[in-house]
């Protein structure tokens, strides 16, 4: 590798590095504000999110449903509804800083809906812990 070409690349990693830094901050920064409802708005709201994305998971409705697949659905509406995950992410483009920092933004937000919610923090940390199960599984062996 040339002289240039190894400052080309120094300088392209300072600036990668540097980029993955504010974008952890901002994210580390944002506020989550998750709207306080009561369960029945929040269970009318989940069933209502889930006919209109189709989210598959069984006939649940806000009145006679599974309450872990409800809870599943609850979580599911507020984390969509709370992050702004491609505005904050934006300038990240794969590799281990877009990684970094997605999981940061979901820890936070899972966290912030337990937190407003504590009767699904259960549910937070079951999905919290699924991801970071999937990221393992994705990761190649070396």
């Amino acid at each position: 590798m040339t002289a240039a070409a190894a400052r080309r690349s120094d300088t392209a990693r300072g600036v990668a590095r540097r980029r993955r830094r504010e974008v952890l901050a901002r994210i580390a920064a944002e506020p989550i504000d998750v709207p306080r409802l009561t369960p029945e708005e929040l269970a009318t709201l989940a069933a209502e999110y889930r006919d209109e994305t189709g989210v598959v998971g069984g006939r649940l409705v806000a009145g006679n449903a599974d309450p872990c697949g409800l809870d599943r659905l609850k979580v599911n509406f507020l984390r969509h509804r709370l992050a702004r995950y491609e505005e904050l992410l934006k300038g990240l483009h794969g590799g281990t800083g877009r990684a970094a920092a997605d999981e940061l933004l979901q820890r936070r937000v899972y966290g912030a809906i337990a937190e407003a919610y504590p009767f699904l923090a259960g549910e937070c940390e079951r999905q919290l812990s699924e991801r970071a199960e999937k990221r393992m599984r994705a990761r190649p062996s070396t």
